[in-house]
């Protein structure tokens, strides 16, 4: 169980959903920052992972490693996604 869970709205999903409602659809790469340190790079959770797989499938994560800031496809970043069957 995920005790520090909090159920609410990230910024990817508020961001990309935002851009979506005003006709956005390509999605090149994503970032989020912010919190008490503005340059500390945030890796999206499960649900907004899920989220942009689904609505920008193409598109770039950036992601702090040991070694640096990283871009990582959403592909990558969630193997084995669930996926809807049409």
């Amino acid at each position: 169980m995920n005790v520090y869970s909090n159920h609410r709205a990230c910024a990817e999903i508020i961001a990309l959903g935002t851009a979506i409602s005003r006709g956005e659809r390509d999605f090149e790469c994503i970032v989020a920052v912010g919190g008490d340190h503005s340059d500390m790079i945030y890796s999206p959770c499960g649900n907004c992972r899920q989220f942009i797989l689904e609505y920008a499938p193409d598109c770039e994560i950036i992601v702090s490693t040991e070694e640096g800031a990283k871009k990582i496809k959403i592909t990558d970043l969630i193997p084995y996604a669930y996926y809807r069957s049409e």
